[in-house]
Formats: C-alpha cells, structure tokens, sequence
C-alpha cells in the first residue's frame, strides 16, 4: 500500500534510493498526544527519496 511503484528501500547515500518517512514526525506526534497507533497510520507514512528523508531532520534533538 505504502510502496505501489516498488521503489527500492535503502540507506542514505544510495543512488536511487528510497526511505520510509512520517509525514508529522514521531516527536511532532509524541508533542500533540497523538497514539502509536495515530503516527503510524498509513495516512502519515509515505515513501520519499533518502535524501529527502535526510533533509527534514532535525540534528538539534537531544536523544536521553
């Protein structure tokens, strides 16, 4: 259902390759009181190129 053009799902820097990406972001979800269930419901999960996955994170979250 996710993935209807079999685009190929891989790691970051792989030409050509595909990520799985929420489309609101767990922590933005987690932020809202939002269910497991609600952040990764097929309407919040898409297929996008890696580098575009790479491009919506935010390296300022500090992880504990």
């Amino acid at each position: 259902l996710l993935n209807p053009n079999d685009y190929p799902r891989t790691l970051c820097g792989v030409e050509g390759g595909y990520q799985l990406d929420h489309v609101k972001s767990v922590k933005q979800c987690w932020n809202e009181g939002l269910s497991v269930e609600e952040a990764s419901s097929l309407d919040n999960l898409r297929i996008i190129p890696w580098n575009e996955n790479l491009a919506k994170r935010d390296f300022n979250i500090k992880w504990h």
